[in-house]
């Protein structure tokens, strides 16, 4: 079920999430180890983002590229606050 709205890895993920991306969930491999996954779920949860942790046939079947342990899913559509709308009307 690969599609455009996931992207995979840790470290594209920290990215994504440090430019704002709408990140609607990521899935974390069970039992993830290593700094850079420590500071993906430092970030998450800095950041509010929705997450799970679920094995690697999961993962697998998300995506068939190199995961890394971590796949994220993109919003398809942007969200904005109705009061920014509201002033550039």
């Amino acid at each position: 079920m690969e599609n455009s709205t996931q992207i995979f890895g840790i470290r594209a993920v920290i990215e994504a999430i440090n430019a704002k991306k709408a990140i609607d969930k990521v899935f974390i491999q069970k039992g993830l180890n290593g700094e850079l996954s420590h500071e993906l779920e430092a970030l998450l949860r800095k950041e509010g983002i929705n997450n799970s942790y679920v094995p690697v046939e999961k993962l697998n079947r998300l995506t068939k590229n190199n995961h890394q342990g971590v796949v994220a899913q993109i919003s398809p559509i942007a969200f904005y606050d109705i009061e920014i709308l509201y002033k550039t009307l």
